[in-house]
C-alpha cells in the first residue's frame, strides 16, 4: 500500500512506471488545460500546455481496469471553505487560479462559484480514469539529458503521464430542512453506489425522486463541458453513463510533470527552474486572496442583473453604483497584479519567503474586503429595489423617488401632498422607504391590499408608491396620502369628417402612427427608417448618417455597463424636441415626416410617419390625457390612416391605466376595424435576446381584457 501512495492514480491500479512516480520532483496537476499529451512541454508557472510542444510518438497506452469512484460529502460550515484545496488541487495550481495566471476552466472554475456554501450544502465528487498514456521506463530513462539546441523558454516542465477520462464536482444546495436532508441523502448514496459500479441500473423509487427534486441548486464542474450545462442530479447520473460508452468525448483529466532541465541541457542562459512556495506560504496567500476573491466575484455577478426599472426610476443612484463598480474592480486588479508580482519574484529566486511574506500587508487586502463588503450589501438592496418595483409596476402602482419630487427634511404633512399630489387626478398615494418596507411588511401588505381595493371600485384611481429612501426626510412610519379631484380632460370637438382606414392607393400617401411610451424611441426609430431607405447597407450609412429628428439617449456599453450619452442636434429646423428634463416626453408635439419610397411596388409613392408625444410622461395623467387628445385631434386632419405602430421596450411591467384608455380611445374614435391594422415593435430588445421578454404576456393579458375586437398579437 505505502509503495502505491508514491504513486499517482491510474486507469490500472498494478501500473507503476517511472512516469508515474508522485516522489522527488515529480508534480501533478489537473488537466485545467486539456490539450496536453505525452512530450507536450508545460509551463508551471502559469499552468499551460505549450503550444509548439513536441508530441512522443512511443507513448505507451493502457485500457481501465479501475472502477470509478463516487462520493458526497457534506460541508463544515465552521470553517472557510477552499474549493479547489478539498478537491485535492495542488498547491500552487490553486494559487495560479486565484492570482489570474491560468484561465480558470473546467474544476478550476470551482474558484468563481459564489453559491452559498452551508451546513445544507453537498458535494459529489466523480472520478473515472478511461486510459492512461505515460512515456515508458526506456524512453524515460533514455532521455535523460539530452542535448537540446533550444527549448521553450518558458518550459519548465513535460508532460510524462496523461490519465484520460472525466472529472467532475457537483455543487448541491439542499432545502434548510433536516428531515428532507436525510431523504435527499439516502438518494444520493444510491446514485454515488450506481456511478461507482460502472453505472448500474439505477433504482430510484418514487419517494426517491421526489427528494432529489427538491434540490434547488445544482451547479456541475467538469473537464467535460457538456456536463456543466447540467442542472439536475439524475441528468447528471445518465449524461455519464452515455459519455463513458463514447470514448471520443472525454478529455485529459490530469497530468504529472518532471522538470524540464532533468530532461535537457541547454547552452543557453534559458530559466526551466520553477521554485515553489513552502505550503504553509501557500495556505497563508489563500487566506489573503479567497475571501476578497470571492467577494468579487459574487459582486461580478449581481452587476450583470438587469436593472431596468433602476435606471430608469433612480438615474443618479444607478450611476453611483457603476462608479464603485468600477473602482473596486480596478482596486481588485492592481491587488491581485502585486501579489502576482510578489509570487513571480519568488519563483524566479529574487525574493525569500521570509520577505515575501512581509510584503504581502495584510491591511491591504482587509481594507479591499471591507470596500467589496459595502459594494455587495449596496448592489443587493439596488436588486431588491429593481424586485419592488416590478412587482409594484405589475400590479398597476406608479412608482416616484421623493427625491425627484424636491421633498427635504423639513417638509410638513401639507408640503408633502403639495410636491407629490401635484398634477395628478383621483390618486392614493402611499409614502414608504426601504427600512419600512422591510420591517414592516404585514403594515405594507394591508396598505397594498386596501389601495387596491379601492381601485377595484373605481378604476380612475392612480396608485403611487413614492419611495422616501433617498431623500432627507425621516420618514418613521407609512404615510397615506390622498387625492379624490377627477381627472380634467381636454374634449375634443366632434370630427367634420369620419376618419376612414384603407390601404393606400398609388397617387395616395401611406399614413402611419406611431405611439409608445416617453422614451421608448419613436423618434430614434423614425431616423433609422431615414437612412434605411435611403442607403442601401450599414456601411452607407455610417459614413453619411442622416439624423432628421434630434435624439438624446443613453446606452449602457460593455462587461462593466458604462453608460454612454448619444446625441444628435438633427436637421429639424423648427425645434419639436426638449431633451432637459428626463423622464417628461421629448417630443413636444405630433409631427409628420414624409418620404418617398424609392424602389419595391410603391416605387415613388409617399410615406408618412407621424411622431406623438410620449404616453406615460412623469406630469402625471393629466398630461398624458392631454397628449392623447393633441393626438387624436391631429390624425382627425388626415383624409386616412393606414396603421398605428406601437413600439414597446421588452421586460416593462408599465402597460398601466392609461394604455387601456389609448385603445379604448382609438377603437371609439376609429372603430373596431383599428383592431387589425395595429402593429406592435419591441425596441431596446438586445437584452431580451430581441424577443418582447417579460412585456409579451403582460400586453397580451391587457388586450384579452378590452370588451372590443381582439388585437392581434
Amino acid at each position: 500500500m505505502a509503495a502505491c501512495e508514491n504513486f499517482l492514480q491510474t486507469c490500472d491500479p498494478s501500473l507503476t512506471p517511472v512516469a508515474a512516480n508522485r516522489s522527488g520532483t515529480f508534480t501533478s496537476r489537473i488537466a485545467i488545460d486539456s490539450s496536453g499529451q505525452v512530450g507536450s512541454f508545460y509551463d508551471a508557472y502559469n499552468d499551460r500546455v505549450l503550444s509548439d510542444s513536441n508530441k512522443i510518438a512511443a507513448e505507451k497506452r493502457t485500457a481501465s481496469k479501475k472502477r470509478p469512484e463516487c462520493i458526497w460529502q457534506s460541508v463544515n460550515d465552521d470553517k472557510p471553505y477552499n474549493l479547489l484545496k478539498q478537491m485535492n488541487m495542488n498547491d500552487e495550481q490553486r494559487l495560479n487560479i486565484a492570482l489570474q495566471m491560468t484561465e480558470p476552466s473546467g474544476i478550476g472554475a470551482l474558484i468563481n462559484y459564489t453559491g452559498r456554501i452551508d451546513k445544507y450544502t453537498r458535494f459529489l465528487r466523480y472520478t473515472y480514469y478511461s486510459r492512461t498514456d505515460y512515456l515508458p521506463d526506456n524512453l524515460f530513462n533514455s532521455l535523460n539529458r539530452t542535448e537540446l539546441q533550444r527549448a521553450d523558454a518558458q518550459a519548465t516542465h513535460m508532460i510524462v503521464l496523461v490519465n484520460w477520462g472525466i472529472g467532475a464536482v457537483a455543487v448541491l444546495q439542499l432545502p434548510s430542512d433536516d428531515q428532507q436532508t436525510r431523504g435527499i441523502e439516502y438518494a444520493l448514496q444510491k446514485i454515488c453506489n450506481s456511478l461507482s459500479d460502472d453505472c448500474s441500473k439505477l433504482k430510484l423509487s418514487n419517494e426517491d425522486e421526489a427528494f432529489l427534486k427538491k434540490i434547488y441548486c445544482t451547479k456541475v464542474f467538469s473537464n467535460i463541458s457538456k456536463l456543466t450545462e447540467i442542472n439536475s442530479i439524475i441528468e447528471f447520473h445518465d449524461n455519464i453513463q452515455l459519455l463513458k460508452s463514447n470514448g471520443d468525448s472525454l478529455r485529459p483529466y490530469n497530468y504529472n510533470l518532471y522538470p524540464i532541465e532533468n530532461f535537457y541541457t541547454t547552452h543557453s542562459e534559458l530559466q526551466f527552474k520553477l521554485i515553489e512556495l513552502p505550503t504553509s506560504s501557500i495556505l497563508k496567500i489563500e487566506s489573503y486572496l479567497l475571501p476578497f476573491i470571492l467577494k468579487f466575484n459574487r459582486l461580478k455577478k449581481n452587476m450583470y442583473q438587469d436593472f431596468q426599472n433602476v435606471r430608469q426610476h433612480l438615474k443618479n443612484e444607478h450611476k453611483n453604483i457603476l462608479t464603485r463598480w468600477e473602482d473596486s474592480k480596478k482596486m481588485y486588479e492592481l491587488e491581485i497584479d502585486r501579489i502576482r508580482k510578489l509570487l513571480e519574484a519568488f519563483r524566479r529566486d529574487r525574493s525569500d519567503d521570509k520577505a515575501f511574506r512581509q510584503d504581502l500587508q495584510r491591511d491591504k487586502t482587509e481594507n479591499l474586503s471591507y470596500i467589496l463588503s459595502n459594494d455587495i450589501e449596496d448592489v443587493e438592496k439596488m436588486m431588491s429595489k429593481e424586485s419592488l418595483i416590478k412587482s409594484l409596476l405589475i400590479e398597476e402602482f406608479i412608482y416616484t423617488n421623493a427625491k425627484d419630487r424636491g421633498v427635504e427634511k423639513k417638509d410638513d404633512i401639507q408640503t408633502l401632498e403639495r410636491k407629490l399630489l401635484k398634477d395628478v387626478g383621483c390618486v392614493r398615494l402611499i409614502c414608504s422607504n426601504d427600512n419600512l418596507y422591510a420591517k414592516n411588511q404585514t403594515q405594507w401588505c394591508k396598505h397594498r391590499e386596501q389601495m387596491l381595493k379601492e381601485r377595484k371600485g373605481n378604476k380612475n384611481i392612480q396608485l403611487v408608491y413614492a419611495d422616501f429612501s433617498y431623500c432627507s426626510y425621516e420618514l418613521n412610519e407609512f404615510i397615506t396620502l390622498s387625492r379624490t379631484e377627477e381627472t380634467k380632460t381636454v374634449t375634443t370637438p366632434p370630427p367634420k369628417k369620419k376618419l376612414t382606414l384603407q390601404k393606400a392607393t398609388c397617387d395616395e400617401s401611406i399614413n402611419i402612427l406611431l405611439l409608445g411610451e416617453s422614451g421608448v424611441g419613436k423618434s430614434t426609430f423614425i431616423n433609422a427608417l431615414v437612412n434605411y431607405l435611403k442607403f442601401d447597407n450599414l456601411m452607407q450609412a455610417t459614413k453619411n448618417l442622416t439624423v432628421l429628428i434630434p435624439v438624446s439617449f443613453t446606452i449602457a456599453m460593455g462587461d462593466n455597463f458604462t453608460e454612454h450619452a448619444i446625441k444628435h442636434d438633427g436637421e429639424d429646423t423648427v425645434s419639436n424636441e426638449d431633451h432637459h428634463d428626463l423622464g417628461k416626453s421629448i417630443t413636444q408635439h405630433c409631427k409628420s415626416y414624409v418620404f418617398t419610397l424609392q424602389d419595391g411596388r410603391n416605387r415613388g409613392q409617399k410615406l408618412r410617419i407621424i411622431d406623438t408625444p410620449g404616453i406615460g410622461d412623469t406630469q402625471g395623467l393629466n398630461q398624458d390625457d392631454k397628449n392623447m387628445q393633441h393626438v387624436l385631434s391631429w390624425i382627425n386632419n388626415l383624409t386616412h390612416l393606414n396603421a398605428i405602430c406601437i413600439l414597446l421596450k421588452p421586460n416593462n411591467s408599465r402597460h398601466t391605466v392609461f394604455f387601456r384608455s389609448c385603445f379604448t380611445q382609438l377603437i371609439d374614435m376609429l372603430g373596431e376595424s383599428i383592431c387589425d391594422r395595429i402593429i406592435f415593435c419591441f425596441t431596446n430588445a438586445r437584452s431580451t435576446f430581441y424577443t418582447p421578454g417579460d412585456t409579451g404576456p403582460l400586453l397580451k393579458a391587457l388586450l384579452n381584457s378590452l370588451p372590443a375586437k381582439r388585437i392581434p398579437f
